[in-house]
């Protein structure tokens, strides 16, 4: 055999052998990113990984919304006398004890349950997306799915807040009741992670929380957005409605 043919076959043998790794290569690859995707879903499963959403869109009412008395706006400071309380959730105003639903598909992430003013209650976050999230405070008669999220036993006091076991809800979920007759309000909040921003106008002090703070009502569709506003009042003689965040 000439030197010649043994390089030509030498070259073929070496193009072959390269023809195969890399088909084993790419095999190996897709074979590897198959169940690697899979780990990913059912991580995000188990463990409730953030979807990125900073708009989403509220779609259902968080309440019987004719047994509403009036709605204040978020913005607001309360004076107690020896300090001031910035509110950057709004309340809504009725003697009524009225059903809380859930305006969106969310997921139950820390609250605390606790005893105020003589009434055991629950303060609930919900997770939205990775950038909003809101909140329900003074609510009674929650579902067993979430009450088993909370000790049996009321805290007293909100140093007790704390991450919670998920508890996933969909739109329109009944999540619990107002107080009602006897505390006469119940808080509904909103945060966002992209709207940051300082109040060096509030004489209170403002949380980290609160810096985050959005308009609750502004999630809503256009008609049930202007429904809501036009619910919006003042629960102090001669203090105007808050305009900080709904506009």
């Amino acid at each position: 055999m000439s030197a010649k043919i043994k390089i030509i076959i030498i070259i073929i043998i070496i193009i072959l052998a390269a023809l195969t790794l890399t088909g084993l290569y790419l095999w190996s690859n897709s074979q590897i990113n198959k169940p690697l995707a899979l780990s990913l879903t059912n991580i995000k499963d188990t463990v409730g990984l953030c979807e990125s959403n900073p708009a989403p869109v509220f779609t259902h009412d968080i309440t019987e919304v004719d047994k509403i008395g009036y709605i204040v706006p978020p913005g607001n400071v309360e004076d107690y006398g020896n300090y001031k309380m910035f509110k950057s959730h709004s309340y809504i105003k009725g003697p009524n004890k009225v059903p809380v639903y859930t305006p969106i598909d969310s997921t139950l992430f820390r609250g605390v349950y606790m005893e105020e003013g003589g009434i055991d209650q629950y303060a609930l976050f919900f997770d939205v997306s990775c950038e909003v999230y809101y909140l329900f405070d003074h609510i009674v008669d929650p579902p067993d799915k979430i009450k088993d999220a909370f000790p049996d036993t009321p805290a007293t006091d909100t140093s007790a807040m704390t991450e919670t076991e998920k508890v996933e809800v969909k739109a329109g979920e009944l999540i619990g009741y107002s107080i009602g007759e006897e505390f006469e309000q119940w808080d509904f909040g909103v945060y966002n992670k992209t709207k940051e921003r300082d109040f060096p106008e509030i004489d209170a002090e403002v949380s980290s929380r609160d810096r985050i703070a959005d308009c609750p009502y502004d999630y809503f569709p256009e008609d049930k957005k202007e429904f809501y506003y036009s619910l919006f009042g003042s629960h102090l003689t001669g203090v105007p409605v808050p305009t900080l965040f709904c506009k």
